[in-house]
């Protein structure tokens, strides 16, 4: 089986070595990384998925990244409270972001902050049934500890919770800067460094325009349409590219599901 096939049938450390070997510099190298880390969590592994999803927010810190990052730091028990702050801020509207540093804060004797961030979390998700739960287990415990002390009224507090998709958008959109990143690089190099790199360049784009043609076209794409395809392989297959958003629409998708 390929990695998608090993990550949705859960046969999760076959998947991490797979998505292991995807070259990390190439358009999938992003999406491979977290999805390896999410591999690696679920295996157990969590050293190594800590540094799966560090790599990953070293180019692109999304706040689904970087939650998950906290998580397998948790996992081993250190303090991930300050990369769950981090995607808390890069993410104030998800209510996952703000039960996890509650939980997290909590953990770490910051009780008082612990229940400001879970009351943000029920603003933003009523319905949210562990998040109420908790909710009433910490008063009914800071009651407890008023009348009778510190070590009354103890219980397990839940794990953070760890996010299984991605901001699909950002992702595509970090492609292409890192592509207009490289296109400055490139200002900078030699003559004749200059030519070696768009030698490279120029075979990827070229193999994506000779994989399609417009409708009823016998002719090839110009090499902006080209270079589109090479940087959204999932875009509709127009005989132009089209504009690219300031700041795409922010939309969580499943890889696979």
């Amino acid at each position: 089986m390929g990695r998608r096939e090993d990550y949705s049938s859960q046969q999760y450390e076959q998947a991490a070595a797979a998505f292991d070997r995807v070259d990390r510099s190439g358009l999938d190298g992003l999406e491979a990384g977290f999805y390896g880390g999410l591999s690696l969590l679920f295996s157990g592994n969590y050293p190594q998925a800590e540094k799966a999803f560090a790599n990953v927010a070293r180019v692109l810190p999304l706040a689904e990244v970087v939650n998950n990052q906290g998580v397998a730091v948790s996992r081993q028990g250190h303090d991930g409270t300050a990369l769950f702050v981090q995607a808390a801020s890069a993410d104030p509207n998800d209510a996952d972001y703000h039960f996890n540093l509650a939980v997290s804060l909590k953990r770490h004797g910051a009780s008082t902050a612990a229940l400001n961030e879970l009351t943000q979390c029920l603003k933003l998700r009523p319905s949210d049934s562990e998040a109420q739960s908790l909710d009433q287990v910490w008063k009914a415990r800071a009651a407890a500890q008023t009348m009778a002390g510190p070590d009354a009224a103890t219980s397990v507090d839940p794990l953070e919770r760890i996010v299984r998709t991605f901001d699909a958008a950002a992702f595509r959109q970090a492609a292409l800067m890192l592509d207009q990143m490289d296109s400055e690089r490139l200002a900078a190099l030699t003559p004749g460094e200059r030519a070696l790199k768009l030698s490279a360049q120029a075979k990827s784009t070229s193999t994506a325009a000779c994989c399609w043609r417009p409708s009823g076209s016998t002719s090839l794409p110009s090499p902006r349409t080209a270079m589109w395809l090479t940087l959204m392989p999932d875009s509709p297959r127009s005989a132009s590219a089209p504009e690219m958003p300031a700041r795409p629409a922010v939309r969580r998708a499943r890889l696979w599901n």
